[in-house]
C-alpha cells in the first residue's frame, strides 16, 4: 500500500544512521504481506527543512521509495534573513537534484495560522515554493491549519497535482479544495481512527475514492496517540475507509495506490 505521507526519517539520526527507520519500514512490509497486501510498498517521505532533506533523500535511496523537498511552516525561522537563507537552500537543492528521480514533490509546505510567524510572512515562502513546483513540474504536498481561504487563493492557478495532507475538515471544505483542480487530492490518515470524528467520516463517505490518498504521517505520533503500532496504522485507515464506503478493502487499496502514483508521477 502506498503511504502518501510518512515522516519515516524522523526515526533516523543522520543520513548514515538509518537503521531504525529501515527496520520500521521492513516491519510494515512484513505486516502488509501477512494481510495478503502485495501491492506497492512505496511511500513518500516529506521534506520539512534544509537540515532534514539529506536524511529524507538518503532514506528514500536506501528503500527505493520517494521523497519531497520543502519548507514546512513549523520549521520556518522567525528571523527574515534566516528565512531567506532557507529559501536559497531550497532553490539550490532543487537545482542540484533536478535529475533525482526519487524526488517527486515540493513540500511539505503551506500555511499555519497557529504559529508565531504571521501568515503575511509565511505567504511569500509558500508562493516561492509553488512557483518552484510549477517550474520543476513537481507535485505539491500541502499543510494547512486555520488558513484555508488564503491557501485556496494560492492554488487556483496551480497547474501541477497537489494534495492536502492530513485533511480533517468539513465536507464543504473538502469540496471547495477539490473544485479548484481535477489533479487535487485529500490525504486521509489516522485522524479517521479517532472517535467522534463525524465530519471526517462524512468526507470519506461522500468524496469519491478517486480523490483520496492514504497516509500515516508520523510514526512516533501514531504509536503515542492511538496506541497502535505504526506498521498497522495504514491498514487500519484503509479498513475504516472501506467500512465507511461499504466496499472491500482491496478496492480502497487499489484506488489509493493508483491515486498516489498519479499524484507523484514525475511530469518531466
Amino acid at each position: 500500500m502506498f503511504d502518501s505521507h510518512c515522516h519515516l526519517d524522523f526515526l533516523a539520526n543522520s543520513p548514515v544512521n538509518l537503521d531504525a527507520a529501515v527496520a520500521a519500514y521492513r516491519e510494515r512490509c512484513d505486516y502488509h504481506s501477512a494481510q495478503h497486501d502485495h501491492s506497492s510498498s512505496m511511500l513518500l517521505i516529506p521534506g520539512v527543512a534544509p537540515e532534514q532533506w539529506p536524511i529524507a533523500a538518503a532514506l528514500a535511496a536506501r528503500l527505493n521509495c520517494c521523497y519531497s523537498v520543502g519548507l514546512h511552516p513549523w520549521w520556518l525561522d522567525v528571523a527574515p534573513k534566516k528565512r531567506q537563507s532557507q529559501m536559497l537552500a531550497f532553490r539550490h537543492w532543487l537545482d542540484e537534484h533536478s535529475q533525482d528521480k526519487l524526488c517527486r514533490a515540493v513540500g511539505e509546505c503551506g500555511l499555519d495560522g497557529t504559529r508565531k510567524i504571521a501568515l503575511s510572512e509565511q505567504l511569500p515562502v509558500l508562493e516561492q515554493q509553488l512557483l518552484a513546483a510549477q517550474e520543476s513540474r513537481l507535485a505539491v504536498v500541502l499543510h494547512c491549519v486555520k488558513a484555508h481561504a488564503q491557501l485556496q487563493s494560492q492554488l487556483k492557478s496551480l497547474s501541477v497535482p497537489w494534495v492536502i495532507h492530513g485533511f480533517y475538515g468539513s465536507l464543504q471544505l473538502a469540496e471547495q479544495y477539490l473544485s479548484l483542480s481535477t489533479q487535487s487530492y485529500l490525504g486521509i490518515g489516522t485522524m479517521l481512527l479517532r472517535s467522534g470524528n463525524n465530519k471526517l467520516e462524512r468526507v470519506v463517505q461522500d468524496i469519491p475514492l478517486s480523490r483520496l490518498v492514504l497516509e500515516t504521517d508520523e510514526p512516533r505520533a501514531v504509536k503515542g496517540e492511538l496506541n497502535i503500532p505504526w506498521y498497522k496504522a495504514q491498514w487500519a485507515v484503509a479498513q475504516r475507509v472501506a467500512d465507511l464506503k461499504q466496499c472491500p478493502i482491496t478496492d480502497v487499496i487499489k484506488q489509493s495506490n493508483c491515486n498516489a502514483e498519479l499524484l507523484f508521477a514525475r511530469l518531466i
